[in-house]
């Protein structure tokens, strides 16, 4: 396996691994998987099964309050009660959470990434403004210098 570098003007340089794989330098761990992304955040959430999993478990756990209300409700007694209330009803409110956790979680990795690519984009339209303005004062001043050299000078009279 050979590492080829390259260096771009305004980024730090780029390592680019035969068969196209780039990391920095300072991430690349080869072989190492654990659960943790380049940036530090965690790479499960933007997995496309996400989904999924956060509506069955929120499906879950309203199937589950729902089943722990109808037993409850047929039952009389606080001590029978109390079984159908800590498995359905608890059980289901963890379920509920944590299929909303998942679903939470994903929504703010997307976030973050469409965070991420707006801020490259106008860091590259500040770039490009700044760029213009600069081709725009030399401009000016050449035009500034052009002009200057048009001018006769005011002490010598062409018309004498």
């Amino acid at each position: 396996m050979t590492v080829v570098s390259r260096e771009n003007t305004r980024k730090a340089p780029v390592l680019s691994v035969e068969g196209g794989a780039a990391a920095s330098p300072a991430t690349s761990r080869q072989g190492i998987d654990d659960g943790v992304d380049q940036r530090g955040s965690l790479s499960w959430v933007s997995r496309p099964w996400l989904p999924v999993l956060g509506t069955a478990l929120g499906g879950l756990g309203l199937m589950l309050l729902v089943v722990a209300y109808v037993k409850v409700s047929h039952e009389s007694a606080v001590a029978l009660q109390l079984p159908y209330i800590v498995s359905g009803g608890l059980g289901g409110l963890f379920a509920l959470g944590a299929g909303a956790a998942v679903l939470l979680a994903r929504e703010l990795r997307l976030d973050n990434e469409r965070l991420g690519d707006l801020d490259r984009k106008v860091s590259m339209l500040g770039e490009a403004v700044e760029d213009v303005l600069d081709d725009l004062a030399r401009l000016t001043q050449r035009i500034d210098g052009q002009s200057r050299q048009a001018q006769p000078d005011s002490g010598s009279s062409e018309w004498a």
